[in-house]
């Protein structure tokens, strides 16, 4: 599976900043680089798919993991009905929830727009089912005739066309809780089949991510200080130390 890291990761190179910081022996300047750890949206392109020639039963489903680790969501066909392909969520997994237009009456999800925020609040109209356990989406239906379409709880999706939907996922412990976005591509020609084409999450827990976004992120524990502010703040508390550096330089010439 790949995961790509964006350019926001941080490496062990120093900032003059640091530099400064270390030059001057302040502990209190060096406390602000630490207030407010930056998080990566984690991106992943490792395609998962299921069609209506699949065995039926959850057991039988294709697991997606979000994280790499553990189990979020299944793709599986109905083993009491086997007309839909559903996306689970329940029964041990890690899915807690898919946005859906607060109009939809059934445990539905939506196709989302390129830049639509989906976090602990979403802009008036959507929604998150809250709580634990959410169960199964449908996402394909297959009639009696054979025909297969693209079923009512997959709102605004077209056949063929790659679209984006919302998701929210705890971490092993039930206890954080994170957001993401997904390409979902459902075709209705023969066999009928429902792909996870691509995805990505927010690491840092309760903040939001804007669908299609691969790159950059959230800042986790407070906000960090403007280079320009932390520079003048670094400066002023440091201005002692530079004397006594200076003096220990000048002590080692000589």
């Amino acid at each position: 599976m790949k995961q790509t890291k964006p350019s926001t990761t941080f490496t062990n190179t120093r900032s003059d900043a640091e530099k400064l910081a270390l030059a001057t022996g302040s502990l209190s300047a060096l406390s602000l680089l630490a207030f407010g750890a930056q998080a990566d949206i984690i991106y992943t392109v490792s395609p998962i798919s299921i069609n209506f020639n699949h065995a039926t039963g959850i057991g039988n489903g294709v697991t997606w993991s979000v994280d790499g680790t553990n189990p979020t969501f299944k793709l599986w066909i109905n083993s009491g009905n086997s007309d839909f392909i559903n996306l689970k969520s329940d029964d041990g997994l890690l899915g807690r929830g898919l946005v859906q237009k607060t109009s939809q009456t059934t445990y539905g999800f939506i196709k989302l727009p390129t830049g639509f925020v989906v976090g602990p609040t979403l802009v008036a109209g959507y929604g998150l089912r809250a709580g634990g356990s959410v169960g199964d989406r449908s996402l394909l239906q297959r009639k009696n005739t054979g025909a297969i379409q693209i079923s009512a709880n997959a709102k605004n999706f077209t056949s063929g066309v790659n679209g984006f939907f919302g998701f929210r996922f705890t971490d092993a412990g039930l206890t954080n809780q994170f957001y993401g976005w997904a390409e979902l591509n459902l075709d209705t020609a023969s066999p009928g089949t429902a792909t996870i084409n691509r995805w990505a999450y927010e690491s840092c827990q309760g903040q939001g991510i804007s669908v299609g976004s691969t790159g950059g992120g959230a800042t986790c524990g407070g906000s960090v200080p403007e280079p320009g502010t932390l520079s003048l703040t670094l400066l002023g508390l440091g201005a002692g130390g530079v004397r006594a550096w200076r003096k220990r330089k000048q002590a080692l010439a000589a």
